[in-house]
């Protein structure tokens, strides 16, 4: 189950750079193809809410609801993932239909998207055994809401401006990736290393 979630998951690897030659092709170049809907064309699991960056408590509470209740509804109807089998990467494109400043979406992703998505689909830390530690945790019936920290990076990405940009509503997309190295912190431990052997 592992292998083939990895396998059917590996188109929604998307990089930003692959997105940009993408949105320049001559294929979609003068075509009016908004880049959201380039995108949604390439992942094969797009997840899209329309929502707002929440200015209160009471909005993020709203926020939250609204997320896993989307989130509930993708997962009943690709019923493929309802058990994650091994580390999963979302990647999370919002396009506000104002300017936000970048700690605005850095505090979306920690308070909202992350702890949504950890708590609807369980994705485990690492591939195989869990640590006595983990099985420990998971007797709290609120560990999920304390693993805020595992957000390990991110880009922020300039989605281009579309002349109907202002009409559109704000729109958040997350694809998610299968990690396929046992843990993920090891695998960035790893590339750190290649990168000082190269040097």
């Amino acid at each position: 189950m592992f292998y083939r979630q990895k396998s059917i998951l590996k188109i929604n690897q998307v990089e930003p750079f692959y997105l940009d030659l993408l949105y320049n092709h001559n294929k979609y170049k003068g075509h009016d193809n908004g880049f959201l809907e380039i995108l949604l064309s390439v992942l094969k699991y797009p997840i899209r809410i329309v929502v707002t960056i929440p200015k209160n408590t009471a909005e993020i509470v709203e926020q939250k609801n609204l997320f896993k209740k989307k989130l509930a509804k993708f997962k009943e109807q690709s019923p493929f993932f309802k058990y994650l089998y091994g580390p999963i990467t979302l990647t999370v494109f919002y396009r506000p239909q104002k300017v936000y400043g970048i700690k605005d979406i850095d505090n979306y992703l920690r308070e909202i998207v992350s702890p949504c998505f950890e708590a609807e689909f369980k994705p485990p830390s690492k591939m195989f055994a869990p640590s006595k530690e983990e099985m420990a945790a998971k007797k709290s019936p609120d560990y999920r809401a304390k693993l805020n920290g595992h957000i390990m990076g991110y880009d922020i990405l300039k989605i281009p401006t579309e002349g109907n940009q202002s009409k559109n509503e704000e729109t958040c997309i997350i694809g998610f990736h299968m990690e396929s190295h046992s843990d993920v912190i090891e695998s960035i431990k790893e590339k750190v290393e290649e990168i000082f052997d190269n040097v």
